[in-house]
């Protein structure tokens, strides 16, 4: 398989697998109760994930990155209101 990388704009990387062939141990895997069980917290925990349709463990995986890096930028960009806030009250 091929490694590739997702990145946010953060900077952060998160590692991906493009597309390629999954050996059959890796596929038995997919069906594991337990895998299902955390999918399913990923589809409740992730705001904005279809609840009227089914969606594959792929599209809930990126949902997930997709909201965890937003969730990032949202509080890089509050640090930085909160920096430009200290430096403006330290000018007054």
């Amino acid at each position: 398989m091929k490694s590739i990388s997702a990145n946010c704009a953060t900077g952060a990387s998160v590692p991906a697998i493009a597309s390629g062939r999954v050996r059959q141990r890796y596929r038995e895997c997919e069906n594991d109760p337990e895998i299902q069980v955390y999918l399913t917290k990923l589809k409740d925990l992730v705001p904005f994930m279809a609840k009227d349709r089914k969606m594959s463990k792929l599209e809930v995986i990126r949902n997930a990155i997709d909201y965890i890096c937003e969730l990032q930028n949202t509080l890089a960009d509050a640090d930085v209101q909160q920096q430009a806030g200290k430096m403006q009250e330290s000018l007054i």
